[in-house]
């Protein structure tokens, strides 16, 4: 009865539920997790991200991205990170070239 009500009020308010009775880190959102995401390139200056973006362009430099972080099973985003904050290259809109 516990779990039926529960998995009745993460249904109507919008929260993950997956399989009843299935734990998170069972989901497999976080088997192949890495950090920092894929083709993160740390800078120190425009200079670093030249030519570095999909067509040859240049990206900038700067942001703010955390040097490790851990996977949250239920989301499959990031969970806990470091506190640090490290400039990477990125396109005009911010994402990793």
């Amino acid at each position: 009865m516990a779990a039926t009500l529960a998995l009745l009020i993460a249904l109507t308010t919008g929260s993950p539920v997956w399989a009843q009775d299935t734990a998170a880190d069972e989901r497999g959102l976080c088997d192949n997790w890495t950090w920092p995401p894929l083709g993160t390139k740390f800078c120190d200056s425009d200079a670093a991200c030249v030519g570095m973006g999909p067509t040859g362009g240049d990206l900038a430099c700067g942001g703010c991205m955390p040097s490790s972080c851990t996977c949250d099973p239920v989301t499959g985003g990031p969970k806990v990170c470091s506190r640090d904050c490290l400039a990477f290259c990125h396109d005009e809109q911010g994402r990793i070239g």
